[in-house]
């Protein structure tokens, strides 16, 4: 599940990977940065292709985060166009204070990239630590169903702040009851926020 560069991404190809995680070190400043824009509403979405600016994801942000935030967009959307095979993504930056997805799923999409660029990141499972048939379970509380799912906690692998993660979803090709194990981790209760990049292709939900 992780992987030493980007380079590898492409490695998800593989029938037998649903999901990859780089671990990356950001800049002191740009964290900073990033955690000062998390603490306001934030929701920026944009269809890009080769060739369009990237330019409304990064208006008007800080110039430490709008430079690294930018590049980082242009670059990973250029990527995840190669893995996919796709002519444009949806690239979309917002900061988040809810906890929505804090039950481990699965995306019924064909692939997903997501970037935490301030709080705690994506949190994982790999397939032998999931038990797949609580997943999704509508009789089981937030609490009751992850421990249901995930009954050793310590194997949660957890994304941090700067790290890549690559899901494969049910909908991609041959992949149906394999999309990776996830969830965005509890943060409300506590206060957190978190600011985030997540790329999909269009029409992705």
């Amino acid at each position: 599940m992780l992987v030493p560069s980007i380079e590898h991404l492409g490695g998800i190809l593989e029938c037998r990977v649903n999901a990859w995680l780089v671990r990356r070190v950001l800049p002191e400043r740009v964290v900073d940065t990033c955690r000062a824009i998390a603490n306001e509403p934030l929701q920026r979405s944009l269809e890009i292709a080769p060739g369009t600016s990237i330019a409304p994801i990064v208006d008007g942000l800080p110039p430490e985060a709008s430079e690294t935030i930018g590049a980082d967009a242009r670059h990973l959307t250029a990527i995840f166009l190669a893995i996919t095979n796709r002519r444009s993504a949806q690239v979309r930056l917002e900061s988040v204070s809810c906890d929505a997805c804090r039950k481990f799923h699965v995306d019924y999409v064909r692939m997903r990239m997501l970037v935490t660029y301030a709080g705690p990141g994506t949190e994982l499972v790999a397939n032998g630590d999931a038990r797949r048939e609580y997943i999704g379970r509508a009789d089981l509380g937030f609490d009751e169903a992850n421990r249901a799912i995930v009954p050793n906690a310590s194997r949660v692998i957890h994304a941090r702040e700067g790290d890549i993660v690559l899901l494969k979803g049910e909908a991609f090709e041959g992949n149906a009851g394999n999309g990776a194990v996830h969830r965005s981790p509890p943060i409300e209760e506590r206060g957190e926020r978190r600011l985030m990049l997540k790329i999909d292709l269009p029409g992705s939900y």
